[in-house]
């Protein structure tokens, strides 16, 4: 399987867990399995597509490639690994922010931590810590994520529609998915972006961002309760934010320019931020 682990089962199925056993088995005693690898291990879907397992070795040791396994020193040694049988594995704030900083994209940083936080896996506050405590360089995509995750977005691609209006010299605040009351306290659906002065909702529809297909389809049909209640409701795709997002954009200031020209009555709803959102 690797240079020092030998599969006893005779080339069975290479399974994830096997695959870290063998890791740690070829890096040694004092290795921790750490990054994409680690937050799979721990339940977040998000960091997939990441070949190589990375294992934490002290500074003592070589670092080196072999195989699936990438072997890395560290001058900050995981304290407390979570122990399993034959595994030692960084604890997800840790695994987290080590992910985040292997991304190719800051997309893909902001979609592992986001999940995270919003699992509640993780607090906000440890994966601060943890970026704090490591090294600055190469911290630029982690370091927006925590910020993309303590504004409120709740995936990557309200993320992305966050900083896209966040660029606007046209559009006021956007609220990221606010709590929203009609006048006699009855709740409506959170939308992912809100602009209060005029009650336009911004809505990202994505299955992958939903637990199960029913919680997409329940979500896009209840977009019809804000409209009844008088809000405008402007909906668009992960996939048109992120290959189109200047046309996104221009439908969002076209749509707010209208609704101010027009002097168009608010939606008679209550909005009580859920978090501060992205400052200019």
């Amino acid at each position: 399987m690797l240079p020092r682990v030998v599969d006893l089962q005779g080339g069975g199925s290479l399974t994830p867990a096997r695959r870290l056993v063998a890791a740690v088995l070829e890096a040694g005693p004092s290795s921790v399995i750490s990054g994409h690898h680690a937050c799979l291990w721990h339940g977040l879907g998000n960091a997939h597509g990441h070949a190589h397992v990375l294992a934490l070795v002290p500074g003592s040791q070589a670092s080196r490639t072999t195989g699936f396994l990438r072997v890395a020193r560290t001058s900050r040694p995981v304290p407390a690994p979570v122990v399993r049988g034959p595994l030692r594995v960084a604890p997800p704030a840790r695994a987290v922010v080590d992910a985040a900083r292997a991304t190719r994209t800051p997309h893909e940083a902001a979609a592992i931590v986001i999940e995270a936080v919003q699992r509640e896996l993780v607090t906000m506050e440890q994966v601060a810590h943890e970026v704090e405590a490591g090294a600055r360089r190469g911290s630029a995509p982690v370091r927006r994520a925590v910020e993309l995750a303590a504004a409120g977005a709740w995936s990557a691609p309200e993320a992305e529609l966050l900083e896209l209006c966040a660029s606007s010299s046209l559009l006021p605040h956007v609220w990221p998915n606010p709590r929203l009351r009609r006048p006699d306290g009855v709740a409506l659906l959170s939308p992912d972006g809100w602009l209060d002065d005029v009650g336009l909702a911004l809505m990202v529809h994505s299955k992958a961002y939903h637990l199960r297909d029913a919680d997409w389809q329940a979500t896009v049909e209840r977009d019809g309760e804000l409209q009844e209640a008088g809000v405008v409701v402007l909906g668009f795709t992960p996939a048109s934010v992120a290959s189109q997002p200047g046309a996104v954009l221009a439908r969002i200031e076209r749509t707010y320019t209208r609704l101010v020209a027009s002097r168009h009555r608010r939606a008679d709803v209550v909005m009580t931020p859920r978090g501060p959102g992205l400052q200019r």
